[in-house]
């Protein structure tokens, strides 16, 4: 495998998958975080993959994204999940790419009015196409503060890294 960008020194591919993948390129698609980083993989034959890797004790999980897509994939368009490891150091999926467009591409994140117009017509398409009282995620308010609060006691959230820098003076008090 050859790394056309620098890699990510907390997420080293992990070695038996980098064996398996002997001509394709790697590129960082998306590591805001320290606990999560994405890999894109292109073949010289055209197809790209993608290589999610996330800390073991972060939120979401690679087993919760695999839930998530495992229901979700009756409803919507998802990868196609190749092949992962929950208990890989971290653990990791790999997943073809769909069709479609990143939203961290540097045009889009310095056009926020059209950003934020792409964002809500996807929530719109989603929720369209998602029966919501069949969803088993429940994010409203009361879980998603228990959600908060534990990812702030595990010492998950730091504002000075994690918050847009006009609140990074806050603190999770």
């Amino acid at each position: 495998m050859q790394h056309l960008t620098a890699r990510s020194h907390s997420f080293l591919f992990p070695k038996k998958l980098e064996e398996s993948l002997p001509h394709w390129n790697s590129t960082v698609a998306w590591a805001p975080f320290d606990h999560a980083c994405t890999y894109r993989l292109s073949h010289p034959n055209g197809a790209i993959r993608y290589l999610k890797m996330v800390r073991g004790d972060a939120y979401p999980s690679i087993a919760d994204e695999l839930q998530c897509v495992s229901w979700v994939k009756e409803f919507l368009p998802v990868p196609k999940i190749i092949n992962f490891d929950l208990n890989g150091n971290p653990p990791w999926l790999l997943s073809e790419a769909i069709a479609g467009f990143n939203g961290t591409q540097p045009e889009l994140k310095f056009n926020p009015k059209r950003l934020v117009y792409l964002l809500a017509k996807a929530l719109r398409y989603f929720h369209d196409r998602t029966p919501v009282s069949a969803c088993p995620f429940d994010f409203r308010l009361r879980s998603t503060l228990e959600h908060v609060s534990k990812r702030a006691r595990l010492g998950l959230i730091q504002p000075q890294k994690h918050f847009h820098p006009e609140f990074q003076h806050l603190n999770l008090d």
